[in-house]
């Protein structure tokens, strides 16, 4: 177990490198509607909340001996946060902010974003998720894609984007290196 909490760990970080990477080039990267407080800069929201799932990765109970010396207590006093907790937040998360960043970015006919909603679950299966948690990451990915097809997204007042492709294909490409990393990091960490 202590292997696929640090597999998703890993992982983590890298998917918050491909949202990153993927809306570095984009002109505006906000939702066009919504609540005003969603309203803003996507990165500013997307990157803490990729960063709070790190988090409950990093305190579950199969990583307690890295962590619990640093806070100074006993690892076995402590326990830390369920794997499963991490597990659900690693899918559940990544997929909610995925599934904003493609409606914000074109829906999925357009959006670069779309191959991370895919490359999600699957990525979660092969660093060891059990195949239920996974399966209902992939159903949840088939509603958001589903949900975003239409194409009432819109970029902004802007026009189109001009920089849409070359992240559709940075997304692509650091995606599909996430998922090797998840499918060669699944068998061989300890």
């Amino acid at each position: 177990m202590a292997s696929t909490v640090l597999a998703l760990l890993i992982l983590q970080f890298l998917v918050a490198t491909v949202f990153w990477v993927g809306s570095a080039r984009l002109r505006r990267f906000q939702l066009e509607r919504g609540p005003a407080w969603i309203r803003v800069e996507l990165t500013r929201v997307v990157l803490p909340l990729l960063m709070v799932v790190a988090g409950l990765l990093f305190f579950s109970c199969p990583l307690a001996p890295l962590w619990s010396p640093v806070v100074g207590l006993p690892w076995d006093s402590l326990g830390g946060i369920e794997p499963q907790v991490g597990r659900l937040a690693f899918l559940g998360m990544n997929l909610l902010v995925a599934g904003v960043a493609v409606a914000a970015t074109g829906g999925t006919p357009r959006s670069p974003f779309v191959a991370l909603v895919v490359l999600v679950p699957v990525t979660g299966w092969g660093a060891g998720v059990p195949l239920l948690e996974a399966g209902g990451a992939a159903l949840l990915a088939v509603v958001l894609l589903v949900g975003t097809a239409q194409r009432r997204w819109v970029m902004g007042p802007a026009g189109p984007e001009p920089h849409l492709g070359w992240s559709r294909g940075a997304v692509l490409v650091l995606g599909l290196t996430v998922l090797a990393a998840a499918l060669w990091m699944g068998p061989h960490l300890p």
